[in-house]
């Protein structure tokens, strides 16, 4: 499987080791050594999962239009949908990449209870764990490296045991000290999951809660439950987060009128689009697009 999009190609350049693999069963998963991003002059929506384990360096970046700066011991968590921007990259950074596709989630990893108490992409790890992801992506790039020249099924095991590994002492790092927030069972796990994937597809087309619920078989209220416990906001307010940031990647990277990003999104209207999308961010559109224009003038 090669997947051809702009952000995959940036990092590649950067890339002094290429231990990408898609194997038998189609899984898409890989681990990339980043030693150098350029800055980048556009967004790109990202295709697949990515963990990025900064080892050296700092990057400052944009994650669905919010910065973030991450430095030596940080982990970068990023999932499909998600428009990256790379701001700015000193010259001793230095990363180790995981990433992943859908599949690798539902097969590698099912039956791990995963925290969703985060949405942060920005994840601060102790030393302890940091010592742990050394061993995992040492392995990890011994095998994967195997891998391309030895089709065993005895070496894609051992990847994917570390892989859960290492997953699992990342939950636990998550984890600490919120023992307050209920563990997630496998079936909320799951309905969290799913709504997330069915709200990637089709955001553009619905937005109404009910159509979700009804698709997972579930009541509103339910549904509502899973999330507010999940990750302490609503199915309504995930949904409107995912147009609004779809719309703010619309304005602030594309030459697209607001009449034409609202026909995009599926907007009765110009003006209906304008006030949902000041209702979400406090700025009408051109407000918004206008500040993200004087920004970056301002950069240059």
């Amino acid at each position: 499987m090669k997947v051809e999009l702009g952000i995959i190609k940036e990092i590649l350049k950067g890339c002094d080791k290429d231990c990408m693999v898609s194997d038998s069963t189609n899984h898409f998963y890989g681990l990339w050594r980043v030693r150098h991003l350029s800055v980048m002059s556009r967004a790109e929506r990202l295709p697949i999962f990515f963990y990025g384990f900064i080892i050296s360096g700092e990057i400052e970046i944009e994650v669905d239009l919010k910065p973030y700066t991450f430095c030596s011991g940080n982990i970068l968590r990023l999932r499909p949908g998600q428009v990256m921007q790379v701001r700015n990259v000193s010259d001793d950074f230095c990363c180790s990449l995981f990433f992943f596709d859908k599949r690798v989630v539902g097969e590698i990893i099912a039956g791990i209870q995963v925290p969703l108490v985060s949405t942060s992409p920005l994840l601060t790890t102790s030393e302890a764990l940091r010592k742990s992801l050394s061993v995992y992506l040492s392995i990890m790039f011994e095998k994967l490296e195997l891998m391309k020249n030895d089709n065993s099924p005895y070496l894609g095991k051992i990847v994917e045991q570390v892989v859960k590994a290492m997953l699992c002492e990342i939950f636990h790092e998550i984890s600490k000290g919120r023992q307050d927030k209920p563990i997630q069972t496998n079936r909320a796990q799951d309905i969290f999951v799913k709504f997330s994937s069915l709200v990637d597809e089709n955001y553009a087309q619905h937005r109404d809660v009910a159509w979700y619920a009804d698709r997972l078989n579930l009541s509103h209220k339910y549904l509502c439950k899973v999330m507010s416990e999940s990750i302490g906001t609503s199915p309504g307010q995930f949904i409107d987060q995912k147009v609004s940031a779809e719309a703010k990647h619309m304005l602030a990277n594309t030459s697209m009128t607001v009449q034409q990003i609202a026909q995009e999104l599926s907007f009765p209207n110009q003006s209906l689009f304008a006030r949902y999308f000041k209702r979400n961010t406090s700025l009408s559109p051109m407000e918004f697009r206008n500040m993200r224009v004087e920004a970056s003038q301002t950069e240059l």
